[in-house]
């Protein structure tokens, strides 16, 4: 409260002289006993000394308290040096922060009007004032409670003083005063009139005197903590793509307290992770971990976050092929794919494999079929309580040729002359037999196959002459993707013997494009200029090149897979009694 007067102001009070303006100044001054005022901004020296209240009236052998300051030509207030004196009663002096002199005043038992001075003896200033005793003590009239309005924290205070006055305004001294609070759950009050907060609200403090009672209006306000730590919980968790899982951010004072109210802002390492609303919920989208931070104040707290991957369940499983022959003691790959009710492949999923006759083909827990015994076996694949089959027929292997196939029994088909268009044909029987001795292939560049032949197991191909139009000097990229001869067709070709054949100048020469084409017989072939593969065999099928010229190739034969073809490293190529002739390229293919 600062005790600061302008002089004019001040003076103009002390001419009125009157007494509520002086219970007023009385009730500023002595509040200032509790906190001292503050001189600033002191301009000149001393040039008046004031007392107040001017005039009191009090009962004999009662008490009450002048206040003496002084003030500057500026109107400021100064400290000063008192001396006090009275004509009656006895007067004490102390001295309060910034030079304030408190006169503690004591009437004595006989009534009157008694002077009470004070000096400054450094330059004979002096003020007066007058101490009303009367023998009958004079009756409260009103109280007067100041500030009239107040402030304050949790936890802060604010002095009230209380001024009794008579039925003049004159304020009276020396009486008991009671004080109160209407809510005691927002403000205390203690005896002298100290207010303090509570918690947050309003109350009334009152003074009660002699019957008479003044009020004031007390507001406490919430004291805003500052957040010193944010806790999130759980501080780590898991949840599946898809599915969410739900976070509490705690703020807490620097004493580990909780604290509400206070905002919180979300935020995600890894978004595509992980998402997390503005609530704290959090989102699992891809497997993976993301930290999952909550905000207040400057102050954060994490989570842990791990999304796993849903474990889509298989709805159906496809064995490809889905029907072969495989020869008694060899070999064959089945492939099995596990599908989501969409049709989409899943991966990473057990395959069990298992024959319902395993003395006519066994299956490996990987999917190789072994040929036993001449028969017939349904090999079944099955994944997470779902299958899927492949019919497999063993059948005994023909004799090795001792002179041409042409001499198997089985159908013939002769070709002869000159063909300027594609020789296809996919259902040949069983042991068919093609005599192209006297044919020749020979058809345009844009043309990509010259012959395309299949149909059943066993096909015998004999003779002819495949001319191809693309001299060594054609780039790679011009007939990289021209094939000789293709057997197969598209259909099996399982056990096809090729013999007598001339392929010249193809990017191929005999490509067998498909897995059923296995335990193929080249012999007494002659494949000059490929400029990729002499024999294409991407699909690793066993095969055997007998008495064979591989001349001018890039390579003489492939064991390369392409991309998701069954793994063929268990089956075997023979090449005997052969000759290989490689030669570089400008360029290879980058498939």
């Amino acid at each position: 409260m600062t005790f600061k007067y302008k002089l004019s102001r001040r003076l103009a009070l002390l001419k009125n002289r009157r007494a509520v303006s002086l219970a007023v100044v009385l009730a500023a001054a002595v509040a200032n006993c509790e906190r001292p005022v503050q001189l600033t901004d002191v301009v000149g020296g001393l040039a008046a000394l004031v007392v107040v209240p001017s005039t009191v009236s009090l009962a004999e052998n009662q008490a009450t308290d002048f206040v003496a300051f002084g003030l500057t030509a500026a109107g400021d207030t100064i400290p000063v040096a008192v001396s006090w004196s009275v004509t009656g009663g006895n007067i004490t002096d102390s001295t309060g922060s910034q030079g304030v002199h408190y006169g503690h005043y004591q009437a004595g038992p006989q009534a009157g009007r008694f002077q009470v001075v004070a000096s400054d003896p450094t330059n004979g200033m002096a003020d007066t004032a007058t101490a009303v005793v009367t023998a009958t003590a004079v009756p409260i009239a009103a109280v007067v409670v100041l500030p009239a309005s107040a402030s304050a924290p949790v936890g802060g205070s604010v002095q009230f003083v209380a001024v009794p006055l008579d039925s003049t305004g004159t304020a009276l001294g020396g009486r008991v005063i009671a004080w109160a609070s209407s809510n005691t759950s927002v403000a205390s009050v203690n005896d002298g009139g100290l207010a303090t907060g509570l918690a947050a609200g309003s109350a009334t403090i009152s003074a009660t005197s002699e019957g008479h009672s003044g009020t004031a209006a007390f507001t406490v306000s919430a004291v805003t903590v500052p957040v010193a730590s944010v806790t999130v919980s759980p501080p780590s968790a898991s949840v599946p793509a898809g599915q969410t899982v739900q976070l509490t951010a705690t703020p807490k004072d620097a004493g580990g307290n909780a604290l509400t109210g206070r905002t919180i802002t979300w935020t995600s390492g890894t978004p595509s992770v992980a998402t997390v609303s503005t609530g704290g919920l959090v989102r699992g989208v891809a497997a993976g971990s993301a930290t999952i931070t909550a905000t207040s104040e400057g102050k954060s707290g994490t989570s842990a976050v791990t999304v796993t991957a849903v474990t889509v369940p298989v709805a159906t499983v496809s064995v490809s092929p889905p029907s072969a022959t495989v020869f008694v003691s060899q070999t064959l790959q089945l492939t099995a794919t596990p599908k989501d009710a969409g049709g989409n492949t899943l991966t990473g999923r057990t395959i069990t494999w298992g024959s319902s006759s395993s003395s006519v083909a066994t299956v490996s827990s990987s999917g190789l079929v072994s040929g036993v015994a001449t028969g017939s076996a349904t090999i079944t694949a099955t994944s997470e309580g779902k299958s899927g089959t492949a019919a497999i027929t063993v059948s005994t292997p023909p004799p090795p040729p001792t002179g041409t196939c042409l001499s198997q029994a089985g159908s013939l088909v002769t070709l002869s002359g000159l063909r300027t268009s594609t020789y296809e044909t996919g259902s040949l029987g069983a042991t068919a037999k093609v005599d192209a001795t006297t044919a020749q292939f020979l058809v345009d560049q844009g043309t990509n196959v010259p012959v395309r032949v299949g149909g059943g197991d066993g096909i015998c191909w004999s003779g002819g002459e495949v001319l191809g139009q693309f001299p060594p000097s054609t780039s790679w990229s011009t007939m990289h993707d021209k094939y000789g001869m293709i057997p197969g067709s598209g259909s099996s070709a399982n056990g096809i013997q090729i013999q007598n054949v001339t392929v010249f100048s193809y990017g191929d020469g005999i490509s067998f494009d498909v897995q059923s084409d296995a335990n193929w017989v080249i012999r007494n072939v002659h494949i000059k200029y490929s400029r990729d593969d002499c024999v294409e065999n991407d699909f690793l099928n066993a095969g055997t090149i007998d008495s064979t010229f591989l001349d001018g190739c890039y390579d003489a034969v492939s064991a390369q897979e392409y991309s998701g073809s069954p793994n063929g490293n268990n089956n075997i190529v023979t090449i005997s009694n052969s000759l290989l002739r490689l030669q570089s390229m400008d360029a290879v293919y980058g498939g």
